[in-house]
């Protein structure tokens, strides 16, 4: 009699086991589809641009002027250099080397960036016949330790010029080469002129 009673527990318990099992499998699958879809779709939905990274930085007006114009001074830099370098080289000059040298010095004080290149062809074969160590532009009776301090040096000179007023060869020559002032001006200003001024 009671192994009669266990077999029909036993009985209900695996008819309920069946029943449950199939039933909490399902309910593991679901759970667990459910939240890899939920990021999956997430995945799919996510785009860069919902990522929050402040608000974009407008340039002003102003701003925008500013970079304009130094990038046109950066370019007009450029050219300046170039010209200068093919016109050094056109002498077979050592001074090609220093073309940004003259042109940096040139803008920095404020004069023609064709002036110094023109003098030193005329004082010196542009480098090539020294009369004092380093110095292509006949300035002073001194030498320097480089050309780039020379090329420094005489173009803060001659700045002093053009604050008096003196900003043409014609005008230079004078103080610069009192003994032959007109022929020094005349090849001083012939030379500048084979380089277009770029402004």
């Amino acid at each position: 009699m009671l192994h009669e009673y266990n077999t029909r527990v036993y009985a209900k318990i695996r008819l309920l086991l069946t029943l449950l099992i199939p039933l909490f499998a399902v309910f593991i699958y679901l759970v667990v589809f459910r939240i890899r879809w939920d990021i999956y779709s997430r995945l799919l939905s996510f785009k860069p641009s919902t990522i929050y990274l402040g608000e974009p930085k407008s340039v002003e007006p102003a701003e925008q002027g500013v970079l304009k114009r130094v990038r046109f001074v950066n370019i007009r830099h450029r050219q300046r250099v170039e010209q200068i370098r093919a016109f050094f080289r056109r002498y077979n000059s050592p001074l090609a080397d220093y073309a940004d040298d003259f042109v940096s010095a040139a803008e920095k004080y404020g004069i023609d960036y064709r002036l110094m290149p023109a003098i030193s062809i005329v004082e010196s074969g542009g480098g090539k016949h020294l009369f004092k160590p380093h110095n292509p532009f006949g300035w002073g009776n001194k030498g320097y330790p480089s050309f780039k301090a020379a090329i420094y040096d005489v173009a803060r000179g001659l700045s002093v010029y053009y604050r008096t007023g003196r900003t043409t060869p014609a005008t230079i020559s004078k103080t610069y080469n009192p003994v032959t002032p007109k022929s020094w001006a005349l090849k001083v200003g012939y030379l500048m002129g084979t380089m277009r001024y770029i402004r």
